[in-house]
């Protein structure tokens, strides 16, 4: 009996580290972005979300814009993350999600700056105008427009 206990104790510790390994890879994946790229969260409980279809579509018109000031959006759920659309990671336990979603709405729209840091956290969809001049008026983005792309 005392062999069974320990071979089930062994291995719920196990799972725990499997699971707490998973988070921390989601969680590096955001790290590799750290000093390079600005992210944007789109936060949803549900991909089908009318929000979350609307901050998408502004989105899709000012790919060039993102581009420039080296955005990445990331479509989060409880379950997925995803870029461009295209699934990223599965997981029960999305610590992207658990990490960032803060509070009881639906649809949350949050920037990274370039340190990792939110800049911006929202509940409704943002504007790309919003966005854009709040990043342009940040310190390494008025560096970057003045170096030509380089903080």
């Amino acid at each position: 009996m005392k062999a069974k206990k320990t071979y089930l104790k062994g291995k719920s510790v196990l799972i725990i580290l499997v699971f707490t390994a998973i988070n921390t890879l989601q969680a590096q994946d955001l790290l590799e972005h750290r000093w390079k790229d600005r992210l944007v969260l789109l936060l949803s409980n549900d991909l089908a979300d009318p929000e979350l279809r609307k901050q998408q579509e502004v989105f899709k018109g000012v790919k060039q814009e993102l581009s420039d000031r080296k955005i990445i959006v990331y479509t989060v759920t409880p379950q997925f993350v995803y870029t461009s659309l295209k699934e990223m990671k599965k997981n029960r336990n999305n610590a992207v999600y658990t990490e960032y979603k803060k509070g009881t709405a639906s649809f949350e729209v949050v920037l990274l700056g370039l340190d990792g840091g939110v800049k911006l956290r929202k509940n409704r969809v943002v504007k790309s105008e919003e966005l854009f001049g709040l990043i342009d008026q940040m310190p390494m983005r008025r560096a970057e427009m003045r170096n030509g792309g380089i903080p």
